[in-house]
């Protein structure tokens, strides 16, 4: 499962969506959650890539660090720093150019030797 994450992390810093993809189970769910309130959701892999290219235009550069991993049963858990810039304004009001420095949590679910399961909490 480790490897399957980091392999996920290294693919969304380079912004490789085709490889982000690739470990993903064809019936994948991508859920954000932002203060509780669930923001985004996504089923399949039709889906996930759309959602997937629209956010990548919303940033000049974008990269995540893994700060703490745990594993329990087929799941793992991993807190978050996420840093970017933004290539477009928002309508929260957050401009082109401006930096953003978050920290969440990200659960991921496997089956199959693929993800299955996304949910980043912020």
């Amino acid at each position: 499962m480790r490897q399957l994450v980091d392999r996920y992390i290294e693919a969304y810093n380079a912004c490789d969506l085709d490889a982000m993809l690739a470990l993903m189970d064809r019936e994948v769910v991508f859920e954000n959650y932002s203060q509780g309130v669930l923001t985004a959701r996504a089923v399949g892999l039709a889906q996930l890539r759309e959602m997937a290219e629209k956010s990548a235009t919303l940033f000049r550069k974008r990269k995540q660090t893994v700060l703490t991993y745990a594993e329990s049963g087929d799941a793992a858990t991993v807190d978050i720093h996420f840093e970017a810039t933004l290539a477009a304004n928002l309508p929260n009001g957050l401009k082109t150019g401006q930096s953003l420095s978050l920290y969440g949590l990200t659960e991921f679910r496997f089956a199959h030797g693929l993800i299955s399961h996304l949910r980043d909490f912020g």
